[in-house]
């Protein structure tokens, strides 16, 4: 199990922005700094054959829905098989779940590694 905690700080400089429309009102030209608290926790469970996690990234922000200079809360799922029995070779394969506000994205993965066995 891990915490985490912290801040956060993001500075805009506001004259570096590009307007199409000179002096757009609906822009801040000005320079200003957030500094905010942060917290981040995640679990993770291991046996022989498995690994499995949870995790939730940017906790103070999990019910703003004001993305402007706010890190926005993520969160992690994963789940591992691995085969370390084998002397020739290992496998494993595993899934992952990432979420970000409106977005979901699915990972998979697999992998093998072929080992040599030195003679003695």
């Amino acid at each position: 199990m891990g915490l985490s905690g912290g801040t956060y700080s993001r500075i805009t400089d506001g004259s570096l922005f590009e307007a199409e429309t000179d002096h757009d009102p609906s822009f801040t030209y000005e320079q200003y700094r957030i500094l905010k608290p942060d917290a981040n926790a995640g679990v993770e469970f291991q046996t022989l054959y498995f690994v499995m996690g949870l995790s939730s990234t940017h906790l103070i922000s999990i019910f703003n829905t004001n993305p402007d200079l706010i890190n926005s809360n993520h969160r992690y799922s994963y789940f591992i098989y691995r085969n370390n029995q084998n002397i020739l070779f290992n496998y494993n394969f595993g899934f992952q779940i990432v979420n970000r506000q409106s977005l979901t994205i699915f990972e998979g993965n697999a992998g093998i590694r072929i080992k040599n066995q030195p003679a003695f």
